[in-house]
């Protein structure tokens, strides 16, 4: 169950990691389990992602290598997400919380259908395009151990 704003009283215990950290170059592993401790990475990390104004942020951000991340759109936490197709192209202007102070030129699929998982274990199947599309590419970047720099160099 996630936290409402007004539930956030227990102690913060993880930290933004920000570049050069190798935590954020590094791939993820899949989520085995759901327990007490995922259930508190989760609220540090909504806490940390609405306390920097974020609209996601994947777990290598906060220094854990698991393949999960929280965005603003629902359901919040999407876990062992898997990008099964993509289409079209579009180009952004993204920033990212681990990289303050930079906005980076991207080229993103324009839409994409996924598959995950939400934090009680309920499969996803769905198309996103626009701005979940953008953000969903972002974050799973991140569980890739890719940043928004890999971009720069005309990569992809």
């Amino acid at each position: 169950m996630l936290l409402s704003e007004e539930q956030y009283t227990e102690e913060v215990k993880l930290r933004l990691v920000t570049y050069p950290d190798t935590r954020l170059t590094t791939k993820c592993v899949p989520v085995e389990k759901i327990d007490k401790e995922f259930r508190s990475w989760v609220h540090d990390m909504i806490f940390i992602c609405r306390a920097h104004h974020g609209i996601g942020i994947a777990a290598p951000q906060v220094g854990i290598l698991q393949n999960f991340f929280y965005w603003k759109f629902s359901p919040n936490v999407v876990i062992n997400p898997i990008i099964r197709k993509r289409k079209g192209q579009i180009h952004t202007e993204e920033s990212c919380l681990s990289l303050p102070n930079l906005v980076v030129p991207v080229r993103r699929s324009e839409s994409i259908e996924v598959t995950f998982y939400d934090m009680v274990g309920k499969e996803y199947n769905e198309k996103y395009k626009g701005e979940r599309a953008v953000v969903f590419q972002h974050e799973w970047d991140h569980l890739q151990g890719r940043l928004i720099t890999f971009y720069q160099s005309g990569n992809k």
